[in-house]
């Protein structure tokens, strides 16, 4: 006996088989985070340009150092005011920082902290290094961190993690010019300005920012850059004066 239906329900099985055993379909890819990059350049004030010294070194103090940089580091800057070893920093709230995956190294070279200015995330770790064929010690002072002023004979290091964001000066007794800095900072986006003033910044979402800058010998200067939704920002020029010589001031 034959049964009219039989082929159609097989057939419909069939159809409902292969449905049922296909692979789901794929998600849609996520969209491709923009690549923001935002530079910019610090300049000393015009009326600060004159500020520049010599450190005055010794040949007794200086013995075992090679041949000294008698520059002051404190106060660097170009022909055509750009200004090195200016911090620029931005802040975004509800980010994880994220410490660097390996210690950041100060070496000491020629009787020289360098680099002059280190800026690393919260929960990093620095390591100071001795270079030179004399005896430093790394003189470290904090506040909200672990000081430190250890004794570092030729060739030997000494690491510290730091927790807490702060801006530390680092010197070293046996060599009275020696100074620099360590500035630990709450986020992931920072950069220090390069000998020409020059920085770069990468990474951070569309949308208006707040620049923080900061200098040894000057006051906070704050300034705003907005990213566009390609990544897109206009340079930015900012101006520092020395503290007591007026405002810093930016555009």
């Amino acid at each position: 006996m034959h049964h009219p239906l039989t082929l159609p329900v097989i057939a419909s099985a069939c159809l409902l088989s292969n449905f049922l055993c296909q692979d789901p379909p794929k998600p849609a890819p996520e969209p491709a985070a923009v690549k923001s990059v935002v530079t910019g350049t610090i300049r000393l004030a015009q009326a600060d340009r004159a500020a520049v010294k010599q450190l005055e070194i010794g040949a007794e103090a200086a013995k075992g150092c090679g041949e000294v940089d008698k520059r002051d580091p404190n106060l660097q800057f170009d022909e055509k005011g750009g200004l090195a070893h200016a911090v620029v920093v931005v802040n975004l709230k509800g980010l994880e920082v994220k410490p660097l995956e390996k210690p950041f190294q100060v070496d000491q070279r020629s009787c020289r902290f360098e680099p002059y200015v280190t800026v690393v995330p919260t929960g990093s770790t620095v390591e100071f290094l001795n270079s030179d064929k004399v005896n430093h010690n790394v003189s470290l002072s904090a506040t909200r961190n672990e000081a430190m002023n250890p004794t570092l004979t030729p060739g030997t290091s000494k690491a510290a993690k730091f927790e807490k964001a702060e801006r530390m000066q680092v010197t070293c007794s046996t060599h009275t010019w020696m100074r620099s800095w360590v500035v630990v900072t709450d986020s992931n986006f920072y950069a220090v300005s390069g000998p020409d003033g020059s920085f770069r910044i990468e990474g951070l979402p569309p949308g208006e920012h707040k620049l923080e800058v900061w200098y040894p010998e000057a006051k906070k200067l704050e300034a705003t850059v907005k990213i566009d939704a390609e990544g897109r920002a206009a340079p930015v020029e900012l101006e520092v004066a020395l503290a007591g010589k007026g405002r810093g001031r930016g555009k």
